[in-house]
């Protein structure tokens, strides 16, 4: 079979949807350890829906306003937040689990960098990141609200409030 070609020049060709899956990144396995990239993606993705119930992850449920804090694209260079990782998931953009953990690290990482490094919004963010981290990293984990409480738990033992 020989490749279609435009009526005119300068005219496209439509892509057959056969042609576009071939053209689609198939994870290898293990990549997304033990489940399918799908499985993990919609089990992090019922965790973020989860985590965005707590008031610990309001502030970083969405993107930074850029009209409330103008500086913020001059000093952050890889802005994200909940919000574009969970959409991230739905359209399948990382492609191993690893590239999913880089994103979630830069959570706490815009927030250093932003702020004082010894604000709350900063101690806010280490928790949203390590919480979302330990839950990803442990795939059989299903309620990340139950491991929120126990690292609640841990840290107000410790003498420091979450």
């Amino acid at each position: 079979m020989s490749a279609a070609l435009p009526e005119h020049e300068g005219d496209g060709v439509e892509v057959a949807e056969d042609e576009l899956k071939a053209l689609l990144y198939s994870p290898q396995e293990g990549e997304w350890g033990a489940h399918t990239r799908d499985e993990e993606c919609e089990r992090v993705i019922f965790g973020i829906d989860l985590l965005l119930t707590l008031d610990v992850a309001k502030a970083f449920a969405s993107p930074v306003n850029l009209q409330d804090y103008p500086l913020y694209c001059t000093a952050v260079s890889y802005p994200t937040d909940l919000s574009t990782i969970h959409k991230r998931l739905e359209n399948r953009y990382y492609r191993r689990i690893s590239a999913l953990m880089w994103e979630v690290r830069y959570v706490e990482h815009n927030a250093r960098t932003f702020n004082e490094p010894q604000s709350p919004i900063v101690a806010t963010a280490k928790v949203v990141t390590d919480i979302l981290l330990r839950y990803i990293g442990d795939q059989s984990c299903t309620d990340i609200l139950d491991l929120y409480h126990k690292l609640r738990s841990e840290v107000s033992s410790g003498g420091e409030e979450v």
